[in-house]
């Protein structure tokens, strides 16, 4: 005969395997920090969930940085994104499933706690898109037209050394050095979420006797955040004295 103290581990294990064996459709205790200037942030606390719902908030406030051991460095990356403690994560993910969720790679410091960047997968992401940090290396392949000479051709073998610093929401600088010292072009972006994992994007600078454009794709890492691009470049005298066009690729480095 199995007795009461069998039955209940039993029961115990039912319940547990049930909680597993189903995907968790909310998280709790997520907050969102998001920047409103003057040195000053909106503080949410509440539960996320996958369906329509989305982020209901059980508390805010606006308080000063100070208050969460926040610089503005601190907060740029997190600001107006859903973060969690790692411990937090890692207790519900040992207990629950959640993969209707994912969490960023990196960990953020919030009160001098690791906190984890959290999100509904598949959800689209936020907007402005990227931490505002994100650098690039730029490789392009295309072709010159120069006055007086034929076409020439150039790929990332010959091309000229470009870095891409998305420095704002709306704004990114194109370098000719990887120190960012020698500023090629102030590019004013424009961007639109695909997916969770992708977005489309413009870049533009100049006039009808000099400019550049960029036009193509970011790819997301999980939190948001841009970690490659594919475009189209056209520019007339801006990285030199000429028209080209050309396909672009670029990966972070930073």
């Amino acid at each position: 005969m199995i007795d009461l103290r069998t039955l209940v581990l039993i029961a115990i294990s039912l319940v547990t395997w049930h909680a597993q064996a189903a995907p968790r459709t909310d998280l709790t205790n997520v907050e969102r920090f998001t920047d409103i200037g003057g040195g000053e942030v909106k503080w949410e606390q509440g539960t996320l969930y996958t369906d329509a719902k989305g982020f209901i908030p059980i508390t805010s406030g606006n308080f000063p940085l100070s208050g969460f051991d926040l610089t503005p460095e601190l907060l740029a990356p997190v600001s107006g994104k859903f973060v969690i403690s790692l411990a937090t994560w890692t207790l519900f993910s040992d207990n629950f499933d959640l993969s209707k969720f994912q969490r960023s790679s990196g960990t953020y410091s919030i009160k001098s706690v690791p906190h984890v960047i959290v999100s509904v997968k598949g959800a689209v992401p936020p907007t402005p898109i990227g931490s505002g940090e994100e650098v690039l290396k730029l490789n392009t392949s295309g072709t010159a037209y120069c006055g007086g000479v034929p076409p020439r051709k150039f790929s990332s073998r010959n091309d000229v050394d470009l870095w891409l610093h998305i420095d704002g929401e709306t704004s990114a600088k194109l370098y000719s050095d990887q120190a960012l010292t020698s500023v090629v072009a102030e590019l004013n972006v424009n961007s639109l979420p695909i997916s969770a994992k992708k977005a489309s994007f413009s870049a533009f600078s100049g006039d009808a006797g000099n400019h550049i454009v960029i036009l193509g794709t970011y790819t997301l890492d999980a939190a948001g955040t841009i970690k490659s691009l594919k475009a189209t470049l056209i520019q007339r005298s801006v990285i030199d004295a000429c028209y080209s066009a050309a396909s672009v690729t670029g990966k972070r480095i930073n």
